[in-house]
């Protein structure tokens, strides 16, 4: 899932891990059967994708500038068992088998 943001963070405990400016928000699902190859892909789709205008047109153009060219930042989160968490969305019922343990991802 992506979020264009203004800013963003995360905080644990009440304590700030990671914060970020103007850039993407991620939450990443990875299975613990995706592949290094993969990850890469998903990693350089989410570099590529245009979600900011091109104000320096008229009329403006929409969706033309991507997070390195607003010189942009990314804060990429996964949540402990984000694969069974995507698992529930599209089959309808909650499964650890597909996820990657936290070791793993670190």
């Amino acid at each position: 899932m992506l979020q264009r943001v203004k800013s963003a963070s995360v905080t644990v405990d009440g304590q700030l891990i990671s914060s970020i400016g103007q850039g993407i928000l991620v939450l990443a699902a990875v299975s613990r059967d995706d592949t290094e190859k993969e990850i890469e892909s998903m990693a350089a789709k989410i570099l590529k994708t245009k979600l900011w205008d091109d104000n320096s047109t008229d009329p403006v153009g929409r969706w033309k500038h991507n997070v390195k060219e607003i010189d942009g930042e990314v804060l990429c989160g996964a949540l402990d068992y984000a694969g069974a968490l995507l698992h529930s969305l599209i089959f309808g019922s909650l499964s650890i088998h597909f996820a990657r343990n936290y070791q793993e991802r670190q």
